[in-house]
């Protein structure tokens, strides 16, 4: 169900604490294993924020949520749909993404809300990949259960594209420089990197969740990397955000919204 948000704030604060200088120490020695202790702080904190743009919900329809005011530069959307929907129609189009149907969700939920994020200028903040130079910035689609839209510090939900994979469509992708191959970056929430091609243009597939770029190798070696951590992810001192949940709302439960949702699958 979730930790109380001012336990779970003390919790990320100190991963971020523990993990971040660990983190460019790591990912200096190797392109195919990032330690993302920082970045796993990051979404559960964007996690949080997104929920909270939940405001009388309904189905299928994505609500774009507003990061902390210190990580400007971050978009959040989130989407509630039923798990039998998204297994025989999938989601034709949610930001970049094109999901198929055939989905399949471990453990089973009946609900399931899909995080969107796009990290824009903090991309290299958090998924920092020498020798490497991003053509887009990174982007992550996330799975939690949707049973209580007050929940924070969720676990993610393990996604599979049974059949066709899920596409995405790069819509702002720099032009690689000449002579350079462009490749497909699939970050995995363990923090494995996958590189492959392109399957036309600015479009990749995927067949698991996690986080998503275009890149190309680096024509300078990269620079030793600065091993002060990454930025820690904050939800207080005020951040103001349009249209929230305030915390002290309590529950919502997904129940009790059939009403405005319909019945329909």
């Amino acid at each position: 169900m979730g930790l109380p948000r001012s336990l779970t704030m003390h919790v990320i604060i100190l991963l971020c604490c523990l993990f971040g200088p660990l983190q460019n120490h790591v990912i200096a020695q190797s392109t195919t294993g990032l330690s993302i202790g920082p970045a796993r702080a990051l979404d559960a904190i964007l996690q949080d924020y997104a929920y909270r743009a939940f405001v009388q919900p309904r189905t299928g329809i994505p609500y774009d949520g507003t990061a902390p005011l210190n990580l400007s530069g971050i978009t959040i959307s989130a989407m509630r749909l039923r798990t039998g929907s998204l297994r025989n129609r999938g989601v034709q189009s949610y930001k970049e993404f094109e999901i198929p149907k055939g989905i399949s969700l471990n453990p089973y939920v009946k609900r399931v809300v899909l995080v969107y994020q796009n990290l824009g200028n903090w991309s290299t903040s958090y998924y920092g990949l020498p020798g490497y130079t991003y053509l887009t910035p990174v982007i992550g689609l996330l799975a939690y259960d949707a049973v209580n839209l007050s929940a924070t510090n969720l676990p993610e939900l393990k996604v599979k594209a049974t059949g066709n994979p899920i596409l995405i469509h790069f819509s702002d992708a720099k032009s690689a420089p000449p002579g350079l191959t462009v490749k497909c970056v699939w970050i995995s929430l363990s923090g494995s990197v996958s590189f492959s091609s392109p399957i036309s243009g600015n479009t990749c597939s995927a067949v698991y969740q996690g986080h998503f770029s275009m890149a190309v190798e680096s024509i300078a070696p990269a620079p030793a990397p600065e091993m002060s951590p990454a930025p820690t992810p904050t939800s207080g001192g005020g951040v103001a955000v349009p249209n929230a949940r305030p915390p002290s709302q309590g529950k919502v439960k997904a129940e009790e919204e059939d009403a405005a949702d319909g019945k329909g699958s």
